[in-house]
């Protein structure tokens, strides 16, 4: 565990001074000063430019970031230097007006075509810190009834659960319609019910206030669909004006409840009434976005009059959103996007294919926004709470960034552009990468992040010359102290290492961050010359270690007499310098005789066959005879040396083989080729009657051979009785006539005896009603009104609003919404109250009974009311049972059996396990052993002996194979001692058995012999004659084949070519049996069917055999003219009625019924039987309706939405459900007050001393107090009934002043009693004196008794603080002598050049320079540019510093002045970055430090 400091509360308020001025100059947040250095050149030539913090200038030819406008980034800082909630929640509550998008404002310096990357990052408070307006828009249509009063009861439980986890959340709630124009909602009378927007209650924190909005709702009208949705979308981004109350830091969420598709812009045209009295339909006029509901101007639209202040009569809108169209979708984005509002959709699960397609819609309404959510909810929206809460969820944990405005297309990337599944005290940093091609303009850009912010980039084309103080030529810089301050008094702040704050020093050697060793000899002598000899002696000199080296090396000559040698001289046999070596075959000193004929060493080793392969099994050259080397091999036919004779025309093997038929088929039967006439390649055929060369004259007009199928009248191809036969004749018996039966049985009949129903004679009508038979009564309502709709609703009453319906659904059950949103019968069941009386406040009471409690009362073990605690060792109940023995807590160092603290106990112990015995083990491991495993080589355990040549470990191989030690002599290549490889074959190899065959070669099979046995070239031709000439092979050039060119020039060929006529060419009878070729003969039978002899020719319909089928009634191919209903050839049938009854008359009236009368026409003269309203108004609504869907009633909704109730709900205190009454005494929320003891209001009567209600105190005692209390036998009146007697002693004597002790023991004498004064405690004063002490009190840092050491400020033990002493005397004040010797000095002895010579730098800033007119200064312009390092890291450290020194007064305040910060911090190991991550090398930077040299800094 680190040692802590304690800070005193003095440094902690210097140090919070000092925060606020690094604060201060981190909101100027400049760059650099060009009045000093090299920078000096850009003010006399540029204006300036812009700097490096190293005072390197940039002459303003670079982009850049120069200036953050905000306070700090204390979000980063703080999550990264302490993961410390308390810590964080701190700053925030601080600094949350500037947290979440940091830098808020940013200002940047272009130049064009050099890219630059400006990170801004976006910290996520805790959701408790964080704002929310959450906006509610409702849809009011009249499908949404049971919605609209389930979200009113639902409002307390959307409060209460949302503010659960962001408690400052605000609420908006509007409802809306569809906009009150024909075709989307309705005309006139429907305008107090109908609206686009209706802004009920802005935003606003105050839950009275809404839910009295939200009673207010009235149900609107309308199942039509699709409704005005994106109007309140459209208006709720009108923030500019301030006009709904949306908070600039807050998380911004737009909540939609519809069962309906939405209306968009030019979707359709309105009807609209010109002056004229004329209707025409038109696009409403485009929606302007501007935050008003415009009206449609007279005569259009009608519109009301008011008084202006000058008593004018002008127009007032009666029909808000008249006057301009729907939003569109793109520009509905952009607002939203730029209003930075997350937009939700809860679409009401109506269940089929109507809510598919809603939902589907809306789903591609979010992807064209590019954000937001789409939930199905409950088809009552009571399930809208979560759904609520989980739109808020991805809104929570979602960060994407957008451009909202660019008027120059400065941004070319935003990475990355989305961060999901953020979480609370992270920062997530997005990289905006801006370019400029062109002139760079000034200019603003605006990067919203959805939801959450907007974050601003300032453009600037000039970069201004300020230094890090925001003045003009001030020549300060930001040091390496994140101070700002001149260069000459830059930098105090180093430590030896040049570290910030830094503590590391130099140590007495003179070494910095030295450990103070570096300078000691072996004996601890500052600056000795003792030195540890090779041995490890302290001053030795090598004497006790040497070797045969004569070095401290433990050395011995090997075999080979080398000193420390490895035998290198032995060869295979061990003889030292001896000449044999291992062969390939690893047989010492032989001559690699394993080596075979494929030249690898194997044993056996690999031989030549009789085939002369090496290595083969002697099969490669047999033939099939088994004749080595013979030419004989398998034909096709499987036959040794065969000919390949089963072989058929098909190349086949088969037995027999395949042969060729009369009509050159390969294997035919020969009959392919004839005809039916027998005649080969005649082609002559049997037609379909089974005729050779027949005409199918047998056949019927279907094509069936002897078929039943005739032609009709009507041309058609029947059978005789089929139900078509001649159907083209008409009832006048005329063919395709048209005259029909009507189905009065009257030929060319117009149905006159049918009724509505359409059947004859039934004498059926259309009733009131328009229903054919009816009886008048299907469209009447309850209330006896044609076309009114009024039904019965659950309750029994004629046009109802199921007033007596629970919330079960069940008429008259009872049931009821309670406070907590439950449906309840029970007033007194409220499942959401806390412990603390609050809905939904989640409040328990913990294990002590206390609500909200911490189980404060509970003990370390779990035991209610123990008293245990964790000791400083963690340990429930503990007594610091961690120390060990050097006093250190959770060292586990204990005593060794030789006193030796940490002690492992063999200090003082010997081998044999005694104590100072001084035995000790022999390199054996032998308890004072003489190294009896020792080989002969003196290595313990090698195990190596003298073999019998006398060498170590030898193993007898300096043996020859004649068994003489040394004596050389090896086996041969057979095998044999001293042998000359006598069993070497021509190969070389021994035991080959390889010879030289009768051609001269060695291994070889006699290859120069021919076919005739000798030494010859003669081979076997292909009929396997030697020296032959193939003189059996057929044509197909197979032996023995017998095959033949035939007349045709076709190798074994049977003369296919030879024609009908004799002679080659094929030519063969044509179908009509004719032998020629000339086209004029050929064919000469057939008919157009292609059949010979058919006789069929081609009609005027183009149809062979056809019967002109084509020809209309007009007597022309094609024309497809036909008769018409009423006889007439290409008539159109006009003595049909609208009955299509020809000449019967009957047309449609103006409701479109054929023959009706009109009994569709409304009130208002035009079809749609547009009836009365029960109020009277032609098409109207019922306005005169109250609530309670009676005329006149004046009924309305109470605020317990109750229609014409009383408020029943509300309690005394006027808030509906609080449940609250008035006491008996007339007192809202009283407690009776005025009730006397006999409960009765202003009785005025109490309960007197004796607890009798009006009572006389008849019951007191002796004392004068109730009870009747008497003197005891002492004569004394006791105080209360339990001091009776006290006059008698624990010994029940009267007077005796008997007692009884601590310990309960009458007249004891307290021997139970612990050294604290405690019965039974058990408690004793330890070796300190200390009563129930632990015996350490008294132990000095050095573990032992009253030795009165402690640890000193430098954390030395007895010291006296001089070891981290600094030069002021203060301890830990790290303050130190600079360059100059002086305590805390700034080394201004040190020149600019950084030697002792006190230069200076002159006015043109040149070291040891001898100019002192600034204006001479010219002729040494600079060229080099720089670009800075950006404030980016001086404002991060500075918040850095800033959120540390804040961190450490909140502490210090919370916890006391002795609050201690972590070593960590004050031992210098928290870094900072050096380079600046925004800058992107584009080029055009040869000069620039942080372009090219990251180093230089």
């Amino acid at each position: 565990m680190p040692t802590q400091r304690a800070i005193p509360l003095s440094v902690t308020m210097a140090v919070t001074a000092m925060v606020v001025v690094v604060i201060m100059g981190a909101a100027v947040g400049v760059l650099g000063a060009c009045t000093y250095g090299v920078c000096t050149s850009c003010v006399a030539t540029t204006g300036c430019g812009w700097c490096t913090g190293t005072g390197k200038c940039m002459a303003g030819t670079a982009s850049g970031v120069y200036v953050y406008l905000t306070l700090c980034w204390i979000g980063f800082s703080a999550s990264v230097l302490f993961p410390d909630v308390e810590f964080r929640a701190f700053f925030w509550v601080l600094f949350k007006w500037n947290l979440v998008i940091n830098p808020a404002i940013t200002e940047v310096f272009l130049v064009p075509n050099q890219a630059l990357t400006v990170p801004i990052s976006v910290y996520v408070p805790p959701s408790e810190l964080q704002s929310l307006d959450l906006w509610i828009s409702q849809d009011i249509t009249g499908s949404m009834t049971p919605d609209v009063q389930m979200v009113a009861m639902l409002i307390p439980r959307i409060i209460s659960q949302v503010r659960s986890s962001r408690p400052q959340a605000n609420f908006a709630y509007n409802t809306f319609g569809d906009k009150p124009v024909l075709y989307s909602g309705d005309w006139g009378s429907m305008a107090a019910v109908d609206n686009d927007f209706w802004a009920l209650a802005p935003l606003q924190n105050s839950y009275n206030a809404l839910q009295a909005k939200v009673a207010e709702t009235v149900i609107g009208w309308g199942y039509d669909g699709p409704e005005s949705q994106l109007v309140p979308l459209a208006q709720a981004t009108c923030n500019m004006q301030g006009k709904y109350g949306w908070r600039t830091n807050s998380l911004k969420m737009f909540f939609t409840i519809t069962d309906a598709n939405f209306h968009y812009a030019q979707e359709n045209k309105y009807q609209c009434q010109a002056a004229s009295g004329q209707t025409s339909l038109a696009y409403l006029p485009a929606n302007n976005y501007d935050c008003v509901d415009d009206c449609m101007t007279p005569p259009c639209y009608p519109v009301g009059v008011i008084l202006d202040a000058a008593g004018n009569t002008v127009n007032q809108c009666q029909y808000y959103g008249t006057g301009e169209d729907y939003p569109s979708v793109a520009t509905l984005t952009t607002h939203i996007k730029g209003a930075n509002i997350y937009p939700v959709f809860g679409i009401i699960n109506d269940g089929g294919s109507y809510t598919t397609s809603v939902m589907s819609q809306y789903n591609s309404l979010i992807t064209s926004f590019g954000y937001g959510n789409v939930f199905l909810i409950a088809s009552d929206s009571s399930n809208v709470v979560p759904y609520i809460l989980q739109g808020l969820s991805v809104l929570a944990s979602t960060l994407t960034m957008v451009v909202a405005t660019d008027t120059y297309g400065y941004v070319q990337s935003i990475s990355p552009s989305t961060y999901t599944s953020v979480t609370p005290y992270n920062t997530y940093i997005f990289n905006v990468k801006l370019l400029a091609t062109t002139a760079v303009h000034n200019t603003t850009i605006y990067l919203n992040v959805l939801g959450w912010g907007v974050a601003t980039i300032v453009v600037d084309s000039v970069f201004p010359c300020y230094g890090c103080d925001h003045v003009v030529n001030s020549g300060k810089i930001m040091d390496k102290c994140q101070i700002c301050v001149t260069l000459a008094d830059s930098n105090q702040c180093l430590d030896c290492k040049g570290v910030p704050y830094g503590i590391t020093v130099v140590d007495i050697c003179g070494i910095c961050g030295g450990s103070g060793t570096s300078c000691l000899d072996c004996y601890g002598n500052l600056n000795g010359h003792a030195k540890v000899d090779a041995c490890g002696v302290c001053g030795g000199d090598n004497s006790t270690c040497y070797g045969c080296f004569g070095t401290p090396v433990m050395a011995m000559y090997d075999l080979c007499g080398v000193c420390n040698g490895t035998n290198a001289c032995l060869d295979c046999q061990q003889v030292p310098y001896g000449n044999k070596h291992n062969d390939n075959c690893g047989v010492c000193g032989g001559t690699n005789a394993c080596m075979g004929c494929d030249y690898l060493y194997t044993v056996p080793p690999a031989a030549y066959d009789q085939c002369g392969v090496c290595g083969g099994n002697g099969t490669s050259c047999i033939d099939c005879f088994g004749t080595p080397y013979g030419k004989a091999s398998w034909d096709k036919c499987g036959v040794c040396n065969g000919t390949n004779k089963c072989i058929g025309c098909d190349g086949r093997a088969t037995v027999p083989p395949l042969t060729y038929d009369q009509c050159g088929v390969c294997g035919g039967s020969g009959l392919e080729c004839l005809g039916c006439n027998g005649i080969k390649w005649s082609h002559a055929t049997f037609d379909n009657c089974s005729v050779c060369q027949g005409t199918n004259a047998c056949e019927d007009c279907m094509g069936i051979p002897y078929g039943p199928y005739v032609y009709d009248r009507c041309g058609q191809c029947v059978q005789p009785g089929d139900v078509e036969m001649n159907d083209c004749v008409g009832c006048d018996n005329v063919a395709f006539s048209g005259a029909v039966y009507d189905n009065c049985s009257v030929c060319h009949g117009n149905n006159s005896c049918f009724g509505c129903d359409h059947v004859a004679y039934s004498g059926r009508q259309y009733d009131q009603c328009g229903l054919c038979g009816g009886t008048g009564l299907s469209c009447v309502g309850c209330d006896g009104i044609p076309w009114s709709l009024a039904t019965v609703d659950k309750c029994g009453v004629c046009q109802g609003a199921n007033d007596c319906v629970g919330c079960d659904g069940v008429a008259n059950s009872g049931w009821f919404y309670d406070t907590c949103g439950d449906c309840t019968n029970n007033p007194s069941e409220l499942a959401c109250i806390g412990c603390d009386g609050k809905p939904w406040s989640g409040a328990q009471v913990d294990k002590c009974d206390v609500c909200l409690g911490t189980d404060a009362c509970v003990g370390c073990d779990g035991v209610l009311y123990s008293g245990k605690t964790y000791d400083v060792c963690g340990i429930c109940g503990g007594n610091r049972a961690c120390f060990g023995c050097n006093g250190v807590i959770w060292d586990p160092i204990q005593f060794d059996v030789c006193g030796v603290c940490g002690g492992n106990g063999s200090s003082c112990m010997g081998c044999d396990g005694i104590l100072n015995s001084g035995r000790q083990y022999d390199e054996c491991g032998v308890c004072d052993g003489t190294n009896a495993c020792w080989g002969c080589d003196k290595v313990p355990f090698s195990g190596k002996v003298l073999d019998d040549c006398g060498i170590c470990g030898g193993e007898d191989r300096a043996f020859g194979c004649d068994g003489v030690c040394f004596s050389g002599k090896v086996y041969d290549q057979c095998g044999i001692c001293s042998g000359n490889d006598s069993c070497v074959q021509c190969d070389g190899k021994p035991f080959s058995n390889v010879t030289v065959d009768q051609c001269g070669e060695c291994g070889g099979h006699n290859s120069c012999f021919g076919c005739d046995g000798k030494p010859s070239a003669l081979t076997y031709d292909q009929c396997g004659v030697c020296a032959g000439n193939n003189s059996c092979l057929g044509c197909d050039n197979v032996p023995f084949s017998g095959l033949v060119v035939d007349k045709c020039s076709i190798c074994g060929g049977s003369n296919e070519c030879i024609g009908c006529d004799g002679l080659p060419g094929n030519l063969a009878y044509d179908e009509c049996g004719n032998c020629t070729d000339d086209p004029t003969y050929m064919n000469d039978c057939l008919g157009c069917d292609y059949i010979p002899f058919s006789g069929k020719a081609i009609d005027k319909c183009g149809v062979c055999g056809g019967t002109n089928e084509c020809v209309g009634c007009d007597d022309v191919p094609f024309s497809y003219q036909t008769y018409d209903f009423c006889g007439v050839c290409a008539g159109n049938n006009t003595c049909l009625g609208c009955d299509y009854v020809p000449f019967s008359g009957v047309v449609e009236d103006k409701c479109g019924i054929c023959g009706g009368s009109n009994q569709c026409i409304g009130c208002d003269g035009l079809p749609g039987n547009l009836p009365y309203d029960k109020c009277g108004v032609c098409g109207g609504n019922n306005t005169c309706y109250g609530c309670d869907y009676v005329p006149f009633s004046n009924k309305k909704y109470d605020r317990c939405f109750v229609c014409g109730g009383d408020n029943e709900c509300l309690g005394c205190d006027n808030v509906p459900w609080s449940g609250s009454q008035y006491d008996q005494c007339g007192v809202c929320l009283g407690n009776n007050t005025c009730l006397g003891c006999d409960f009765v209001p202003f009785s005025m009567l109490i309960v007197d001393k004796c607890g009798i209600c009006g009572g006389t105190n008849q019951c007191l005692g002796c004392d004068g107090k109730p009870g009747n209390l008497q003197y005891d036998l002492c004569g004394n009146c006791p105080l209360t009934a339990n001091e009776t007697n006290l006059c008698f002693g624990c010994d029940f004597i009267a007077w005796s002043g008997a007692e009884y002790d601590l310990c309960n023991v009458c007249g004891g004498d307290n021997m139970c009693v612990g050294c604290d004064g405690t019965a039974w405690s058990g408690m004793t004063y330890d070796q300190c004196g200390v009563c129930g002490g632990d015996g350490i009190a008294c132990i000095g840092c050095d573990t032992k008794l009253w030795s009165g050491k402690q640890w000193d400020a430098c954390g030395i033990c007895g010291g006296n603080n001089s070891t981290c002493m600094g030069c002021d005397g203060v301890p830990n004040s790290m303050e130190e002598y600079d360059a100059c010797g002086i305590c805390n000095g700034n080394s201004s002895c040190i020149g600019c050049d950084g030697s002792y010579d006190n230069k200076t730098n002159d006015a043109c800033g040149n070291c040891g320079g001898d100019v002192w007119d600034s204006s001479k200064c010219n002729a040494q312009v600079t060229t080099n540019s720089l670009i800075a390092t950006g404030t980016i890291i001086g404002v991060t450290i500075g918040c850095a510093a800033a959120a540390v020194a804040g961190f450490f007064l909140y502490k210090h305040i919370r916890y006391g002045a002795n609050w201690y910060i972590p070593n960590s911090l004050l031992d210098g190991t928290a870094s900072s970055t050096t380079t600046n991550p925004i800058y992107e090398n584009t080029g055009g930077m040869t000069n620039s430090s942080l372009y090219a040299s990251p180093t230089d800094s």
